[in-house]
């Protein structure tokens, strides 16, 4: 008898396919330099933008970063 996979809080190998197809989706038909752009806006996904915030900081010494 297979048991069911337990769904938690974030599981996330779904959450990196749903945000990967959905930037695939919004790029799809873009240009390169339209794609530079879009890229140099802040993401609205909670987690990505903190990666990208995380990216934008400026090294503070080796300050923690913590979410």
């Amino acid at each position: 008898m297979k048991s069911e996979p337990k769904v938690t809080k974030l599981d996330c190998v779904n959450w990196t396919s749903d945000v990967r197809d959905q930037i695939n989706k919004e790029i799809a038909d873009m240009s390169g330099e339209e794609i530079q752009e879009w890229l140099s806006h802040r993401p609205t996904d909670r987690v990505v933008a903190t990666l990208f915030d995380r990216m934008k900081a400026p090294n503070r010494g080796g300050d923690e970063v913590r979410t």
